[in-house]
Formats: structure tokens, sequence, C-alpha cells
């Protein structure tokens, strides 16, 4: 008897699985729990993403260039300032976005897609060292306006600042290189003029930019030769980017070479003006005094 029993039972029992299997399949998948402090930021500017990443405050952007720094690479990328992608933009959620605006000012289909939605838009320039000081005095007080909290941002920045006086001082690795062209490539050979950030910090370290005009400018090799600077200095990202860029000078300029020093360095902080610029600063006078300037 009980066996028979048994045996009624399981016909039942596989009925009750396959029913439970069945409401499974058709319940929707448990999407993951975003934990994204507020504010979420979306970040179109590499120098700002370092900003964000160098005060703390990597965990609140859920939006970044191509370009930005390896501590937000699981953040999806969402365009650039010059290719916003609104439609990833929008995807992501954001309460705030930040940019870096182009000469021509913020993209006006992002600007419309802002205003539209209520998402406020800061706009920082970054092409002094000036530039960044301005960042950080607002940025905090920017955070707060939209419920954030700023309060270890604060603190860090502090802490840069102290950072910033002591590395920001005359140096004999940089004003031992005389009249100095500060190249970021070589092919064609391009070159930071006056007023630009890489400007600043040299005067700051007792360097001479050789260079009167102002900005990122076109310098031919030719442009080389009749200047006849006393060094050229290469700042590459990465040692392979270097050891090219001066065969390519070497090569390129020839007997034109003159006594002009031909120096390449690997400082990728220095080709993004964001808080790694005195990691950047410190690196470049390692190597300069490597074996003299």
């Amino acid at each position: 008897m009980g066996h028979r029993s048994i045996q009624r039972t399981r016909p039942f029992t596989g009925i009750c699985l396959l029913l439970l299997v069945i409401a499974g399949c058709d319940r929707p998948p448990t999407s993951p729990v975003d934990t994204t402090p507020a504010p979420r930021i979306v970040s179109l500017s590499p120098a700002l993403s370092q900003v964000l990443l160098d005060l703390g405050l990597g965990d609140h952007v859920v939006g970044r260039t191509p370009w930005a720094p390896d501590g937000l690479a699981d953040a999806p990328v969402v365009g650039d300032l010059l290719r916003p992608d609104l439609e990833r933009i929008s995807a992501v959620r954001p309460d705030v976005i930040l940019v870096q605006p182009a000469l021509g000012g913020v993209d006006p289909g992002l600007a419309a897609l802002a205003e539209d939605r209520g998402w406020p838009v800061a706009a920082w320039p970054l092409n002094r060292l000036a530039d960044l000081e301005v960042v950080l005095r607002e940025l905090p007080p920017f955070l707060e306006s939209v419920g954030g909290d700023a309060a270890s941002a604060r603190t860090a920045i502090d802490d840069w600042r102290a950072r910033r006086e002591r590395v920001l001082v005359p140096a004999p690795e940089l004003s031992g290189l005389g009249e100095t062209v500060l190249l970021f490539g070589v092919d064609p050979p391009m070159a930071f003029g006056r007023a630009t950030y890489v400007d600043d910090l040299l005067q700051r370290l007792g360097g001479r930019n050789a260079l009167t005009r102002e900005g990122y400018l076109d310098c031919s090799l030719e442009d080389l030769a009749v200047l006849a600077p006393d060094t050229v200095l290469v700042l590459a990202s990465d040692p392979a980017s270097a050891e090219a860029a001066r065969n390519t000078l070497e090569l390129g300029l020839g007997p034109a070479v003159g006594s002009m020093r031909l120096r390449a360095v690997s400082v990728p902080d220095l080709l993004v003006p964001g808080t790694r610029l005195l990691d950047g600063v410190e690196r470049l006078r390692a190597a300069l005094g490597e074996d003299g300037p």
C-alpha cells in the first residue's frame, strides 16, 4: 500500500517542479542594484575625470570619455566633448555633467539635452595652471549645490595645494636647460607656446620657453633649426614614444642640431592638465637629473 502511494505522488511532484521552472522563466531577470552615490557625474574631460579620481570622487562617475584614467575604466564611455553620445548620456541618468569646453563652447545638442533634463553643466577651461585652481575652488560647492558631500574632496584639495607649493619651486634640472622648446608631438612638431599650462609649469620651475607665441603651436623642423634653442624637450606618453621622438628629431634636423640638446622623456601626466601634473613634474625632474640637463 505504501509503495503504490509513493508511485502515485511522483507525477504530481514532477508537474509542480515543471510549473516552478516555467514560472521562473517568465519572471523578468533581476537588475543589479545601482550603488552609485549621488550626484551621478558624466565627465567629458580626461583632465576633469583625473581630478575627480584624485579627490576620491571616482565612484560618482557614471559616464566618461575613451581617454579617461584607468581608475574609471568600469564607467561606460559616453563620447567626448566634441562628439557626445546623447543617447548613452541619457541612459546613464546623470545628475550633473562636467565639460572642458572647446573653442566653440559646449556642444549645442548636449546643452539642449541638459537643459531639457535639468542637468546642471559645469564648464571649466583648462588652458593655464590657474584654470586648474579655479576647478579646485569651484568643484566642491558645485557638488554640494546638487546634494553631494564634498568634505573629503576639500581635504584632498588642501593636501594637493600643500604639495604643489613643495613641488613647483625652481629646479636646476629645468633652469639648466637654457632656452627650451617643449614639444608634445614630433610628426609634425607640436609645441607648448606661452600662456599654456606647461609654460606656466616651466616658469615656476625656473625654465625659459624659447617660443614667444601663445598657445599650442605647429613648429616645423625648419622653425626649430632657425630658432636654434639650447634644448628641445619632448614630453612623450610612454618610453617607446619618447625614443621614437628623439630618433625622429635627430634624423629630421640632421646637421642643424648643432649644439642643441635633444631630450625626450616619458611623462604622460604632463600631457593632461589635471591634478597629476605634480607627479609629472617630479618624474620629469628625476629623468632629467639622471644624467644632467
